[in-house]
């Protein structure tokens, strides 16, 4: 789990103070498997792993977030857009 902090400017006039536990990094990339070189019979079993392994990861994030609601925190979900935020600690 990681806690930051930081400015957030909403609009030119809108400048807030912030404080977040960070769910999810923000990207401009895709985080990948290269699998052009990987023959079908790797490929299937990398795929029927990776299937089984996101079931168990899709719910692990269900039950983070039905905890989440069901302990009165489910309105404090913001999405901040990297680009607006500064001075992050």
């Amino acid at each position: 789990m990681k806690n930051i902090q930081f400015q957030y400017r909403k609009t030119p006039e809108n400048l807030t103070d912030r404080e977040a536990i960070v769910l999810s990094e923000p990207s401009n990339n895709y985080f990948t498997l290269d699998i052009t070189k990987i023959d079908v019979k790797e490929r299937e079993k990398l795929e029927a792993g990776l299937a089984e392994l996101q079931k168990e990861i899709d719910s692990a994030f269900s039950h983070r977030t039905k905890w989440l609601r069901d302990n009165g925190f489910g309105s404090y979900f913001r999405n901040f857009n990297k680009d607006k935020m500064s001075l992050v600690l």
